[in-house]
């Protein structure tokens, strides 16, 4: 497995990294761990929402806002 070929972009993510004012250098293996977190999370989301979806014999997702501010995909 090959953790430097990321579909996200690097630079894009350190500069996200650097927006907090408590971070002041970041070694090169880590934005290249969060990218690949980053598609890991957006992969098990793609797929549980697909199941839950062929599950409810839907063809679309909806999305659920719940009283949180935050929303789901159902």
């Amino acid at each position: 497995m090959d953790f430097r070929a990321s579909e996200l972009p690097l630079a894009r993510i350190k500069k996200i990294m650097k927006l907090d004012d408590d971070v002041k250098m970041i070694s090169a293996e880590v934005p290249i761990l969060f990218a690949k977190a980053a598609e890991m999370f957006i992969h098990e989301l793609t797929l549980r929402s697909w199941l839950h979806t062929e599950e409810s014999k839907r063809r679309t997702l909806q999305v659920l806002k719940k009283k949180s501010n935050k929303s789901f995909f159902i």
